[in-house]
């Protein structure tokens, strides 16, 4: 690091360098008849009444009520200023809180939210009462489409004193049951709602927030009457929009790099930070639950963004405060609340990802409000400990000879550790608050989530790097990579392509922290080319010098798009993606015909399936995509030994695979063994030769692979 750098770190983590806590953080005011407290400030004062108090303010005509007998018994209300009525505020929700700690589906639900509306309170009369209509647009919009109702509170008591309507946030509880929304038969959560009701208030940074909390229990009568019940929190907001930086400047999707977009506009922008011109590390994180041995990685992921940022803008964007669960400030310090950017190490549910990194932003310019981040900390330290263990069991075992016994141990290992996602909540559901207002869960859409490991990753434990060096790269590399994300950048699929070549070195293995790479190689990657490149685009507009660096999600080929660049793949690494299949592929041979032993095979054929599927599928890419996408390939025709025109390619492709899933010494390696383990070897070549067949079929790819092998 330069020493200029140092200094500016030093000035802006707080952590280093400052005890200081932040004014900001408020604590919620929770649901209550005795309930009666003030928010905000002179220019927004809110005042939050429970059931007894307001009904004493009544009584002392302190406030006025049009129909007191609107007023519920579990009434949270809250006194709204008159004069902020048809002001312009964003208005949106996430999921903060899952009590269940057990269930991944539950789980993913964390952070799934209502992308942001800009949206204008307005009273109205409906049945001879009066209400305030939330009215905004949720698709395609601009500053003069027209506006709908997406949801209406009821006015039950007048404060002329203070020029304010006093509204029940109470009603809301049933009309904003996001879970009921998102599955009111119950069908994937087997819940049913309970109660639903607004739990508490708060306000800061010209925010208003308020939690709905929804209590379910099992559909079933016996499980219900033998589970305990569920809650889940959505946290709910109304922002100013005069908060936004006016100064902020909307940009542009352009070629050669990616961004998130906004969603609502007609005109979609990039997101990204506001870069303050006064302050230094404009962005602060408050960093939750991290455990000491692994502060340091968490550190220096925020500390070489900011680096880069440093050279590219003269400053750093990021300041952090690490919080323990004993500050009084944890319980407040939710994430997914529009107020606060926190990454925490989640200690209360379980995901399906290893990390998670959505950000709200304005729909209309792409400024970012808010950015949150979830580690599954410790099931990750969980299966990574259990990895090396593994792995150090297995050399042991095979130092004295026991090929089998490693090899049992290794496969146990691997089929038990879970290597996709669940199929929970697999489309897309909608959100009715008066339209279709699409409801994003960010565990379930590939662009934000993270998984722990690729899905069919099994590899070797890097020689001679112990557990607390590998996570501490792990761990820089996930938090990086999900910094990445807060910042706007999405994946990009081809930072592999631009590796060094030779061994794996720290920082030599992608030219992007936003690429995918498997164990085996992301405790070694840093910050890169492309990402610096990508910044110095959406923080300062300066165009990419380089147009094929970058590739994402949706340029990922399938079997129904065969035509998709091969090279774009989430589950490649090196600058030879070819390469790097074919080994992964005779590796599942090496297992599956037993080659280290005169025994019989350990691994089964369907069970390798499970942990190659990736790699067959990557290189018939390479033959189904030659003819349309050949020609712009980076690390293909450059190899030795590889044709050099596009039409041989395919043949090549299938050649090669044939020769790797029927290896040249396979009479010698069936030589040796007993009568029975060589017919269960051949009994399981057969069935995985097969399966690769059926596997290249939905490609077109006629050629019957590994013919004539036994």
């Amino acid at each position: 690091m330069k020493p200029i750098s140092a200094v500016l770190f030093c000035l802006t983590l707080l952590v280093a360098c400052s005890k200081e806590h932040d004014a900001k953080v408020t604590i919620p005011v929770a649901q209550g008849p005795s309930v009666r407290a003030n928010l905000g400030d002179k220019n927004q004062n809110y005042e939050v009444f429970g059931s007894e108090r307001l009904h004493q303010a009544l009584q002392s005509r302190e406030l006025k009520s049009p129909n007191q007998e609107q007023i519920r018994q579990d009434s949270l209300t809250v006194a709204f200023p008159k004069k902020l009525l048809g002001e312009n505020f964003v208005f949106g929700g996430v999921i903060t809180k899952v009590s269940d700690s057990k269930s991944d589906s539950l789980g993913n639900l964390k952070l799934s939210d209502l992308p942001p509306v800009f949206v204008k309170p307005e009273l109205s009369v409906r049945d001879n009462n009066f209400q305030v209509d939330i009215k905004g647009c949720l698709e395609k919009c601009t500053e003069a489409s027209q506006e709908e109702v997406l949801v209406s509170i009821p006015v039950v008591a007048l404060d002329t004193v203070n020029d304010r309507v006093v509204l029940d946030l109470a009603a809301l509880g049933e009309k904003l049951n996001l879970i009921k929304t998102l599955d009111p038969n119950g069908e994937e959560t087997h819940l049913k709602t309970v109660k639903s009701q607004v739990s508490s208030v708060d306000f800061s940074v010209s925010t208003l927030v308020f939690d709905v909390e929804v209590t379910m229990e099992p559909i079933d009568a016996k499980e219900a009457a033998q589970l305990a019940q569920t809650k889940f929190t959505v946290r709910w907001y109304l922002r100013l929009g005069s908060i936004f930086n006016p100064s902020f400047v909307p940009r542009d999707q352009t070629e050669g790099v990616g961004y998130f977009l906004t969603e609502r506009g007609i005109d979609p922008k990039i997101i990204r930070h506001s870069l303050s011109s006064e302050t230094q590390g404009s962005v602060k994180y408050y960093l939750k639950n991290i455990p000491e041995d692994y502060r340091d990685s968490f550190k220096k992921a925020f500390e070489e963004w900011n680096e880069k940022f440093v050279e590219i803008t003269g400053k750093p964007i990021f300041k952090i405060e690490f919080i323990d669960s004993e500050d009084p400030r944890s319980q407040a310090l939710v994430p997914g609340d529009v107020r606060y950017n926190i990454l925490e190490w989640d200690l209360d549910n379980q995901a399906s990802y290893g990390g998670l990194g959505p950000s709200i932003a304005n729909p209309y310019s792409g400024e970012i409000l808010s950015s949150n981040v979830l580690i599954q900390g410790p099931r990750i330290v969980q299966i990574y400990k259990e990895w090396f263990k593994v792995a150090e069991k297995a050399k042991s075992l095979r130092e004295q000879g026991q090929f089998g016994e490693a090899e049992s141990l290794l496969r146990n290992f691997a089929l038990s550790t879970p290597h996709q996602n669940p199929s929970f909540v697999q489309s897309r559901m909608s959100l009715s608050l008066g339209a279709r207002a699409g409801f994003k869960i960010h565990a379930q859409e590939p662009p934000t989530q993270d998984p722990v490991f690729q899905k069919d990753d099994f590899d070797i434990v890097p020689e001679g790097v112990s557990f607390e060096k590998y996570m501490s790269g792990y761990f820089f590399d996930m938090v990086a990579h999900e910094l990445g994300h807060n910042l706007g950048l999405r994946h990009n699929f081809s930072g592999n392509l631009g590796a060094t070549e030779g061994v794996p070195t720290l920082g030599k293995v992608s030219s992007s922290i936003m690429e995918y790479l498997g164990r085996g190689f992301r405790y070694l990657d840093q910050i890169g080319n492309y990402d610096v490149m990508a910044l110095k685009y959406g923080y300062l507009g300066i165009a990419p010098e380089v147009k094929n660096m970058y590739c994402t999600d949706e340029q990922v080929p399938d079997s129904d798009s065969g035509t998709l660049s091969a090279e774009c793949s989430r589950d490649d690494a090196t600058t030879d993606p070819v390469g790097f299949f074919v080994g992964r592929i005779k590796r599942s041979v090496d297992l599956i015909i037993a080659r280290a032993t005169n025994e019989a095979p350990v691994w089964k054929a369907e069970e390798m399936i499970k942990t190659s599927s990736s790699a067959i599928q990557g290189l018939a890419f390479y033959a189904s995509s030659a003819e349309s996408k050949g020609s712009s390939w980076k690390q293909f025709f450059n190899k030795p030994g590889r044709p050099q025109n596009v039409a041989e390619v395919p043949q090549f492709v299938l050649e090669l695979m044939s020769q790797t899933l029927c290896p040249a010494d396979l009479d010698q390696v069936l030589s040796q063994k007993s009568p029975e383990a060589r017919l269960q070897t051949q009994l399981n070549l057969v069935n995985y030769i097969k399966w690769v067949n059926e596997k290249l079929k939905p490609l077109n790819l006629t050629k019957n692979l590994g013919e004539g092998c036994l």
